[in-house]
């Protein structure tokens, strides 16, 4: 008797949640035997299976037999249907995937307003910092997108990306991706960008969606003394206050300084804080610039968390073309690049105010690089002969770097390895006094935000 094809067995099997599996298993014309899972979605893909069932049980053996092409036809038709059914069982898997992904971003979510909720209505009546509507939101508005705006927490990324949505550049050309714009551009003049604050819009941010991200106290602190305080920015302005403030009685010379400390800008920052006096929106505490006891906040990122929590949120809007082609090295070198821009653009009076080079410039930029896990921390900056002219000098470093980004690649892993292991020796030369005021000053922000407050430290 020749090998026939019939349906042996036809199940549903329910041991994986929420889920069903079509169990086909047939003998065809070759004599194979042949079991396929295949997981059943919406009521459309049940319905295409049960009919290839359906064909199955009608197909007789003596219409087979009766013809060698009715055969061969018959054994492709089979075959056909059996990729159909493994490659839609992956399409469903990729399903899954995501969508336990989805959940995942959803209960954490959840569990981040429960916890700012909690802490909310604990602390709100002791304190009156809690119960300011503080908040600067850029706000667009076909897709009633909300922004508060939070520094040293990827501001630049999403500021980026308001500016892309309104088509605010103030040069000509029409940018796509926010990896496209400069740091010195995303910050730089603005024409149609505005920003609405409880006073100005406060009925349009009520009926917009809104969401802001946060960061761990120290490292943020970290970030913005490196961006800040030890490249040129404020060598002549904020510096000169923290030298008087934390260096009383020593001469300052010169219009500049270039060497303050960690532990000094720390105890500046504290000040700052407590006296409200020279205070700078880069590490003013984030419960004090973007409210959530105040605020209804759809979505609240983390800057650990920057790219998942991105994704989540661009994805809400319809918006996730934006992070086309993104990867790792990709944003190394846009950071990177931008920083050297900035630096040698926006800080060229600092060169004749300070009296600095560009070789000053670069020394800070590559050790900057370091601290933020861009460059490998015993990677030594190369020889350059810098020019006279501030754009040939900048062109020479940008190679110099990017040259190092591709040829010395630092992953994933080993960045944020770095990044802790440089942040936590610095945070070991400053006194537990200072670190006891810092912890005072961001409290709110440990208690809603959740972080540790003892993460300065392995």
């Amino acid at each position: 008797m020749k090998p026939s094809c019939k349906l042996i067995k036809f199940n549903y099997r329910t041991s994986v949640p929420r889920s069903s599996y079509a169990q086909l298993e047939c003998v065809i014309l070759t004599g194979q035997f042949i079991s396929v899972y295949v997981k059943l979605g919406n009521s459309a893909d049940i319905s295409i299976y049960m009919a290839v069932i359906k064909f199955f049980r009608m197909t007789r053996l003596n219409r087979i037999q009766r013809s060698h092409l009715s055969k061969k036809i018959f054994l492709i038709f089979i075959i056909l249907i059996l990729l159909y059914l493994i490659i839609d069982n992956q399409r469903f898997s990729n399903v899954d995937k995501f969508s336990n992904m989805k959940q995942r971003q959803v209960t954490e979510q959840i569990k981040r307003k429960t916890r700012i909720n909690d802490v909310c209505h604990k602390e709100m009546k002791n304190s009156r910092n809690l119960q300011q509507p503080t908040g600067r939101f850029l706000f667009y508005s076909p897709l009633r997108l909300s922004y508060c705006v939070v520094a040293k927490a990827g501001c630049s990324f999403w500021i980026s990306i308001v500016r892309i949505l309104l088509k605010d550049f103030y040069s000509n050309n029409t940018k796509k991706y926010p990896m496209e714009i400069s740091k010195l551009e995303a910050h730089g003049p603005r024409k149609r960008m505005r920003h609405l604050y409880r006073m100005k819009g406060y009925n349009i941010l009520l009926n917009s969606t809104l969401f802001f991200f946060t960061r761990n106290p120290y490292t943020r602190l970290f970030s913005g003394y490196v961006d800040k305080i030890m490249l040129p920015e404020l060598w002549n302005s904020l510096n000169k206050h923290i030298a008087k403030l934390t260096r009383k009685g020593e001469p300052i010379n010169g219009n500049c300084v270039t060497d303050i400390t960690f532990s000094e800008f720390l105890q500046y920052v504290v000040h700052s804080e407590t006296t409200y006096l020279e205070r700078n929106g880069h590490w003013i505490p984030v419960y004090r610039t973007c409210n959530p006891c105040m605020w209804d906040f759809k979505f609240i990122g983390k800057q650990e968390t920057f790219v998942k929590d991105t994704m989540m949120i661009l994805n809400y809007f319809n918006l996730t073309h934006m992070m086309k082609n993104y990867s790792h090295i990709q944003n190394i070198e846009h950071q990177t690049v931008s920083q050297i821009e900035y630096t040698f653009y926006a800080n060229n009076p600092q060169l004749s105010n300070c009296q600095a080079t560009y070789s000053l410039f670069a020394e800070r930029l590559w050790y900057a690089f370091q601290l933020q896990g861009y460059i490998h921390r015993n990677s030594p900056i190369p020889k350059i002969e810098f020019s006279p002219i501030p754009k040939e000098s900048m062109e020479l470093f940008k190679e110099a770097v990017i040259e190092e980004l591709y040829k010395n690649t630092i992953s994933y892993t080993e960045a944020a390895s770095q990044k802790r292991t440089m942040m936590y020796a610095a945070y070991a030369q400053v006194p537990q006094s200072v670190i006891r005021r810092i912890q005072k000053v961001y409290e709110f922000d440990f208690k809603l935000f959740g972080y540790d407050k003892e993460s300065y430290r392995p």
